[in-house]
């Protein structure tokens, strides 16, 4: 039987990279990760953040990236190339389908299993993807992501859910001292005219045989079946293979942990600087202190941030919430001469703006979050935030759960690394609101922000419990204590009984 799309979500499995000794998760639309510093929360939401970025060939196009635009898959990756060779008996059959199928006929089984062979041999991922890799992370090779001492190498495998369909596409990549592997495992039993709809695309295959080779029937007979032959695998394997990665595919947004310094010093940041500050990407020393792509690409956009040109979405409904409810007071942008955008912080009431810099701590570090929302992040796509709790009074972090619950709700996916016990426990409560109906829901503040439980997934990152590294692994929400057990409780009982301790002292010496 056919699976849900909406029950079926991306897994992926990590072991020996960076601090995490082992890890397996899956993404659901609101993705949390929680635990001790140190344990590999910002490793392994940069490694999703990577994946991300060349699935979606953000990697392979930055500039559509810094000005917005939405990005297909890099149409050159599953090439069906001259070095691929194919059988007589394959190039006649699929020739012959060519020139004479019709749109909407079935995928021949000749014609099929070309395209399993193409879409299973992932040897022109290996380059491009270690390059991001070692960009995103600031480092000049990806062997340093594998884990220190550990005896073996990293190992990272997804597994890419097809709608409708019980099975997956598996992606597997191994990095060692000496090499970056990259396998792929895509199954007979996935039916080619389910894993993309090539009837509705008015798939003319005449049309395409004529677009590839105009003067075919002036070639001889063999020369026009190798031309029609490589030319309609090339335009078949490039589709298909977009739409078998489409959950990886997503375009992804990076908040880092350290935006409020970087709001503060984004004037005095040159996009053409801050294009060559990755070490993966320069082709020159650096001059100043290299960054991480991550933190280099958060600068990018945040200095390419148009604010005439908005998001017309629920998420961006959301970011005047945040304003209003939270902020008591808008965020406002400006070009300047120079169409540098330039953003002030306008408290309500007021008549002047306070420039972002000598703005409130919280002011700023929403600031993002809020422009992000208005001018960059539209439904499906992935918006990653460290610690939303910084700089917040806990009131705040409560509140700022809730809106981005709503933002979960308007489709737009969110992880989340937190150290947070209120952020935990006002997920809890959301969770729990979901159980109510919707009419009910009204007397509570938020109501717009109750989760379903399987569209939350918190993930506990636990470095003590394995001499190997960190050990991940899902907590579920305890509906007895109204909470997920993150034992960030061990430290509230612990500090109690240093108070009880003391005060016994205290009363020994009275």
């Amino acid at each position: 039987m056919a699976a849900s799309e909406k029950s079926k979500h991306l897994k992926l499995k990590v072991a020996n990279f960076g601090p995490i000794a082992k890890a397996e998760i899956d993404l659901r639309p609101m993705t949390v990760f929680v635990g001790p510093s140190n344990t590999g929360k910002s490793y392994l939401a940069m490694l999703i953040y990577a994946l991300h970025r060349f699935f979606s060939g953000a990697a392979m196009d930055p500039r559509s990236f810094r000005e917005g635009r939405r990005l297909p898959f890099h149409p050159t990756l599953w090439p069906w190339t001259r070095d691929m060779q194919m059988s007589e008996e394959e190039i006649n059959a699929v020739s012959e389908w060519v020139r004479r199928g019709n749109p909407g006929d079935p995928v021949p089984p000749v014609v099929a299993a070309l395209v399993r062979r193409r879409l299973s041999d992932a040897s022109a991922f290996v380059g491009r993807l270690n390059s991001e890799l070692a960009r995103c992370f600031g480092i000049e090779d990806t062997k340093d992501l594998i884990r220190y001492r550990s005896g073996f190498n990293s190992n990272i495998n997804m597994e890419i859910p097809i709608p409708y369909h019980s099975e997956t596409i598996i992606y597997d990549f191994i990095l060692d001292p000496d090499e970056f592997e990259f396998g792929a495992s895509f199954p007979d039993t996935i039916p080619l005219p389910d894993t993309i709809p090539i009837h509705a695309q008015s798939f003319d295959l005449l049309t395409i045989a004529r677009n590839l080779l105009p003067s075919w029937h002036v070639l001889d007979d063999d020369q026009a079946r190798k031309e029609i032959a490589f030319g309609a695998m090339e335009r078949l394997c490039n589709p298909i293979g977009s739409y078998s990665v489409r959950s990886l595919s997503r375009v992804a947004h990076y908040l880092p942990a350290d935006r409020m310094g970087v709001m503060h010093a984004q004037r005095v940041i040159v996009g053409s600087l801050i294009a060559r500050a990755p070490l993966a990407e320069s082709n020159q020393a650096p001059t100043g202190p290299a960054l991480s792509g991550v933190s280099a690409d958060f600068l990018e956009q945040f200095i390419s941030l148009s604010p005439q040109r908005t998001r017309s979405h629920e998420g961006r409904d959301v970011s005047e919430r945040i304003e209003r409810e939270m902020l008591g007071g808008a965020i406002i942008g400006r070009s300047s001469a120079t169409d540098y955008p330039e953003f002030y912080y306008r408290p309500d009431g007021w008549k002047r703006d306070i420039p972002m810099m000598n703005s409130s701590s919280m002011v700023s570090e929403l600031a993002p979050v809020v422009l992000y929302l208005r001018h960059v992040v539209q439904p499906d796509d992935v918006l990653i935030i460290e610690e939303p709790e910084s700089h917040l009074h806990p009131a705040m972090q409560v509140e700022f759960v809730r809106q981005l619950a709503a933002v979960v709700n308007a489709e737009i996916r969110v992880i989340l690394t937190t150290h947070s016990e209120w952020v935990l426990e006002e997920l809890a409560n959301l969770v729990q609101l979901s159980k109510l109906p919707k009419p009910s829901r009204k007397q509570f503040k938020g109501p717009d922000s109750a989760l379903d439980p399987d569209r939350l997934g918190v993930w506990l990152f636990d470095g003590k419990d394995s001499a190997d590294g960190t050990v991940v692994r899902e907590i579920p929400l305890d509906f007895e204590i109204g909470n997920f057990p993150s034992k960030y409780d061990v430290v509230a009982t612990e500090t109690y009984n240093r108070w009880a301790e003391i005060s016994n002292l205290i009363g020994e010496r009275t």
